[in-house]
């Protein structure tokens, strides 16, 4: 077949800078705005339903994606507000999604239920979440943090159960069910079981400013993004800690939202500066607009089931697809470095 495209593919040990047998990953960047169908450009928030269809929350309204077209679903069609700031998908494929205002959207795949609570409105909602033990979480702006019934009882976290916080930027939940909060103040927890946050930043003496964003690695390290110190990289096994910022290469030190891909690069959104990627060994890349992003203030990050990385700027949806590519030699038992 390749004799008839008359192409001759050269393979050696230094194509692409890459060392024979190694891996190397390639991202194919592209960029989807209002005119490709998009409901708005500010894109705050994604989740993937179980069908695989893209749902993407905007400032004004929902777009769903299937692949191909874009379909947009506003308060016209029963969302509960038009700007979205957050969205979830629980264990039975309901997908919630919070507004600015401090209203809740649920949809069960059929139809969208309004949630409204005056203990909350009108501040944000900055986060849904579900444990594994089924219970409903959701941070909000202002008013702290709150446990959700999953139809209108809301109950306010007091500050007699450790927990004084009043933005709950992130929720995370560990491989030992132990909850992580970040807030404000830093990072709180909750361990399995117990009855009582702990102010973990207070306790380890680490970061009492605000922390924005909260992954667990493929490596077992706790990565924390805080609001101007970069990011913070604890080891709950050996309870130790390291950190990285700009002076490390870092875009910037408020990192706002952090995602991983399938090489185990952390990607690493901030405000104006773009997107940082840290591989393993710490080694650091920027993308910003001039590698093709529509915008350097990045709002939300998401990996979908295929491994891509999406990307929500203030400009707009970006796709980083991924592309795996292994490179032979004569030692792997091609009868010669020029392949017909």
């Amino acid at each position: 077949m390749l004799n008839s495209l008359k192409k001759k593919i050269f393979l050696n040990s230094c194509l692409f800078l890459f060392f024979t047998n190694c891996f190397a990953q390639k991202m194919h960047l592209t960029n989807f705005g209002v005119e490709e169908g998009l409901a708005q450009s500010q894109v705050q928030t994604i989740v993937q339903d179980r069908e695989g269809y893209l749902w993407i929350g905007t400032v004004d309204g929902i777009s769903k994606f299937d692949g191909i077209s874009f379909t947009t679903l506003t308060a016209k069609d029963g969302l509960a507000e038009n700007h979205v700031t957050s969205s979830m998908i629980d264990k039975n494929g309901n997908i919630w999604f919070g507004h600015y205002g401090g209203s809740i959207t649920k949809f069960d795949g059929e139809s969208f239920q309004k949630i409204v609570s005056e203990k909350i409105s009108p501040n944000t909602i900055l986060n849904i979440f579900q444990d594994s033990q089924n219970n409903l979480w959701v941070g909000t702006s202002k008013k702290g943090l709150f446990r959700f019934n999953g139809k209108n009882d809301f109950q306010n976290v007091e500050a007699e159960e450790g927990f004084d916080a009043k933005d709950v930027n992130s929720i995370f939940e560990d491989e030992n069910q132990d909850l992580w909060f970040g807030t404000e103040k830093g990072i709180f927890h909750l361990k399995f079981s117990a009855k009582k946050f702990i102010n973990f930043s207070k306790e380890k003496k680490i970061y009492e400013k605000a922390i924005y964003s909260i992954h667990l690695s493929k490596t077992g390290k706790m990565v924390f993004g805080t609001s101007n110190n970069g990011l913070i990289l604890y080891s709950p096994k050996k309870n130790t800690f390291d950190f990285i910022t700009v002076q490390d290469g870092l875009a910037s030190n408020s990192s706002y939202r952090i995602d991983e891909d399938l090489d185990s690069t952390l990607w690493i959104g901030s405000f104006g500066k773009g997107i940082s990627q840290v591989s393993q060994n710490h080694q650091i890349k920027t993308l910003t607009i001039a590698n093709g992003l529509p915008d350097d203030t990045i709002n939300c990050l998401f990996k979908d089931k295929e491994g891509n990385i999406w990307v929500g700027s203030e400009a707009g949806l970006t796709k980083f697809s991924s592309f795996k590519f292994q490179l032979y030699s004569e030692n792997d038992g091609l009868p010669d470095k020029v392949v017909w």
